[in-house]
């Protein structure tokens, strides 16, 4: 009866044992796998940043050259009323010689 209750102590101690080294080999997989996932999500993370800055980039871009072609038309405007204002003043100009030789 002692042989076999330190049989069944062995048997208990062994199993103890067995279970400890599955539970620390899991708890290894468990912290390996975690480390996986953050790293994959980390990943992820650092790519939709990435093309959320590109989209900005491309955002602003096209804003820059929105702007730019208004104030190319603007531009355009004042340059045309500058060709028209010295156009009229040349016509003056042309007038008051015209005058001043016709007197």
């Amino acid at each position: 009866m002692a042989k076999e209750t330190i049989d069944a102590i062995r048997k208990v101690e062994l199993e103890t044992q067995q279970s400890e080294k599955d539970a620390h080999a899991k708890a290894e997989q468990t912290v390996r796998q975690a480390q996986a996932d953050a790293a994959a999500l980390l990943k992820d993370t650092e790519k939709a940043e990435r093309q959320k800055a590109q989209q900005t980039l491309l955002r602003e871009q096209d804003q820059e050259k929105i702007m730019l072609q208004e104030k190319e038309k603007e531009t355009s405007r004042q340059l045309a009323a500058l060709r028209q204002a010295a156009a009229e003043r040349e016509n003056q100009a042309v007038g008051a010689v015209l005058q001043a030789l016709a007197e």
